[in-house]
């Protein structure tokens, strides 16, 4: 009955692909910043950081938003829909999707803005950031191998679900499919029609 929910490793799959795509983003923001760090200028690490981290975000709020599926998504055959209508998401769906990933991502930013030069209270605190991330993920995995739709916590803040969009619901057989030929499958099924002897001399 749920067999369009079941997307898990498609959605792995998915997480690959989108992985694959923002790999020049990523290698990109991380010499720059390797540069900046080494020169001692944190800000300006802080803020490429904090850029890198916007884009990717708003990279799959945008395509969610916008047809539902990323680029990773799109090439499992798997999409973003409303949990209640099956429809189109709107803009806020998208964005609660990656609330927390908003605040896991830009965590780090902001400890390295408030912390400053303290290294000993940098490393302590990204620490802690890197252990309620992992937490988190195990969690969401949790979530999507155990509830019924195959629902991640950020859809069930979001008020999503993901399906397959290429799955088609399997025919109903009936007994008498074969050996009646009025049988209509999802229509009322019908007697077929009794046999008549032809009068003799016919």
């Amino acid at each position: 009955m749920y067999e369009q929910y079941h997307t898990f490793w498609r959605r792995v799959g998915a997480s690959i692909i989108d992985f694959v795509v923002l790999i020049p983003l990523n290698l990109v923001s991380f010499v720059v910043v390797f540069d900046a760090v080494r020169d001692e200028d944190y800000g300006r690490a802080m803020v490429v950081s904090a850029a890198s981290v916007f884009v990717g975000l708003a990279y799959r709020i945008v395509m969610h938003a916008l047809w539902g599926a990323t680029v990773g998504k799109r090439s499992t055959s798997v999409q973003v829909v409303d949990a209640v209508t099956g429809g189109k998401i709107s803009w806020a769906q998208a964005i609660r999707r990656e609330s927390i990933s908003i605040v896991s991502g830009l965590a780090p930013v902001a400890i390295a803005a408030f912390a400053g030069t303290e290294e000993s209270v940098r490393g302590e605190a990204n620490t802690l950031t890197q252990w309620a991330s992992a937490a988190w993920g195990i969690a969401e995995i949790i979530s999507v191998a155990t509830t019924e739709k195959r629902r991640a916590l950020h859809d069930f803040i979001a008020g999503t679900v993901v399906i397959k969009t290429n799955w088609v619901a399997p025919i109903q057989a009936y007994p008498d499919y074969v050996t009646n030929p009025y049988a209509q499958t999802g229509y009322p099924q019908y007697p077929p029609p009794p046999t008549m002897d032809k009068p003799k001399g016919w």
